[in-house]
């Protein structure tokens, strides 16, 4: 599922790009929660917050890459048959 939804994330290293697809996996579970409720060992919090910390993680990359899937996937649903949503925007 988080494969889907980030594929094209990039931070410069593939251990960043496995580490972030971790956590948002955690996320996913618990999407509700904070990081602290989400996670189940004071380690693995502490590993989240350094994660974000990382002078390579930058929250637009993040961002770009997660807009950029659901774009993506309007548009399959569009071509599927399954939105109107592109065919009501064009018409703006």
């Amino acid at each position: 599922m988080v494969r889907d939804r980030v594929n094209a994330i990039e931070f410069g290293d593939k251990r960043l790009v496995k580490r972030f697809k971790q956590i948002m996996q955690e996320f996913m579970k618990k999407a509700q929660s904070n990081i602290a409720s989400t996670f189940d060992s004071w380690s693995s919090i502490k590993g989240c917050y350094r994660f974000f910390s990382n002078d390579k993680v930058d929250s637009k990359i993040i961002l770009e890459a997660h807009i950029d899937s659901t774009l993506s996937r309007i548009l399959e649903g569009v071509r599927e048959g399954k939105y109107m949503l592109w065919y009501c925007l064009k018409r703006r």
